[in-house]
């Protein structure tokens, strides 16, 4: 018998969700006494401290859309795995928003036991449409607990599930240290670079390449000195969703004109956290690439396409000038907060010490109500 199921977005070559892997193992451990751990992932990540954590699926060809039967055959074994377990703790991220799959994981928590479910540090929506909105008011109340990251998704909560047990927490993220041992950035040490981390366009529009050209641009129209040298940083590395074709665009253009590193997906996310404490500032698309570079203490600039990431800069009080809606990126703006980043200014309100304060309300919520 498994005590306890780990749920989320894990095994998908990403260095965010590794991140909130590896703290909802050490959570779990540390707070909840776990012992015997499956994680809902094909291909778990190399981490400290996963020894003993198994991973659920097989791992399958990444490089293509995983056809219907391997979606029902991830669907039977996350359903057994349940039947398996005495808990399931859905572990970061935005994990809340589709009826397909939370109807899954209502079907997971009804296979394990009666009680004990825990949601912790996750985003609630947006919805597709008002049936996903249904589907997770009754997921909500079926767990013990929900810790959620940001004040959008305790609104949403409150609204669909009001008898629910929702708190506002944080993200889980600023854990990491804790989880992984890894050593506070030192502020006396040489930073060099400006890091760059875009995502890809899911819906497959012509954004990607729109957002490569005026970030490249923005690059461009840095005074001299700024730039020496440019780290564009795979945070996912999945054959098909990945970020490294458009990196490759970015460094295509940019070939010859600056300084360019590009750095492959790492499987640990300690090292990529070590690599972000040494730039002069960062240019984060994906969400966990800004929260990286808020615990890492690295001036951050966030290029918003989803209401989860201005959610991220509200919270953290990221200042306005310091965010940029994707639809609507422009160069010379872009620019300008770079620089402002690489020269110091422009912080969040919100100090790495409160950040890990309020993601340890997710445990301290979490051994009050698993039961």
């Amino acid at each position: 018998m498994t005590d306890t199921f780990l749920a989320g977005y894990y095994g998908m070559r990403n260095s965010g969700d590794d991140a909130l892997l590896a703290v909802t193992i050490w959570g779990a451990r540390h707070f909840l006494g776990a012992e015997k751990l499956v994680a809902s992932g094909a291909r778990l990540p190399v981490l400290p401290g996963l020894d003993g954590v198994r991973g659920l699926y097989r791992c399958g060809d990444e490089t293509r859309d995983h056809g219907r039967l391997v979606r029902m055959e991830r669907r039977l074994r996350s359903f057994l795995g349940g039947l398996a377990s005495r808990r399931v703790i859905f572990g970061g991220g935005s994990v809340f928003h589709t009826h397909g799959d939370l109807r899954d994981k209502i079907m997971l928590m009804r296979g394990a036991g009666a009680q004990g479910h825990l949601a912790l540090g996750v985003g609630i929506g947006p919805f597709r449409d008002s049936r996903a909105e249904k589907t997770c008011g009754e997921l909500l109340k079926r767990l013990s607990f929900v810790g959620v990251r940001d004040e959008e998704s305790l609104r949403i909560a409150r609204s669909i599930a009001p008898e629910a047990n929702v708190k506002k927490t944080f993200d889980l993220a600023p854990l990491l240290g804790s989880a992984l041992d890894i050593a506070p950035p030192d502020p006396a040490s040489e930073r060099r670079g400006i890091g760059i981390a875009l995502c890809k366009d899911e819906l497959g529009s012509d954004r990607d390449q729109r957002i490569v050209e005026r970030v490249a641009q923005a690059i461009l129209r840095l005074p001299d000195g700024i730039t020496d040298e440019v780290v564009l940083i795979d945070f996912n590395g999945h054959g098909l969703h990945g970020d490294a074709p458009l990196h490759s665009r970015l460094a295509e253009r940019l070939q010859n004109l600056v300084p360019i590193r590009h750095l492959p997906y790492d499987p640990n996310p300690s090292n990529v956290m070590r690599t972000i404490g040494g730039l002069k500032a960062i240019v984060a698309m994906r969400l966990h690439a800004a929260v990286f570079g808020f615990l890492a203490d690295t001036p951050t600039t966030l290029l918003s396409y989803h209401p989860k990431c201005d959610g991220w800069a509200r919270d953290i009080g990221l200042p306005a000038k310091m965010v940029h809606d994707c639809e609507d990126l422009a160069p010379a703006s872009l620019a300008l907060s770079i620089e402002g980043a690489v020269q110091g200014g422009a912080r969040p309100r919100l100090s790495r010490e409160m950040a890990r304060d309020a993601a340890m309300l997710n445990w301290h919520h979490a051994t009050c109500s698993a039961g």
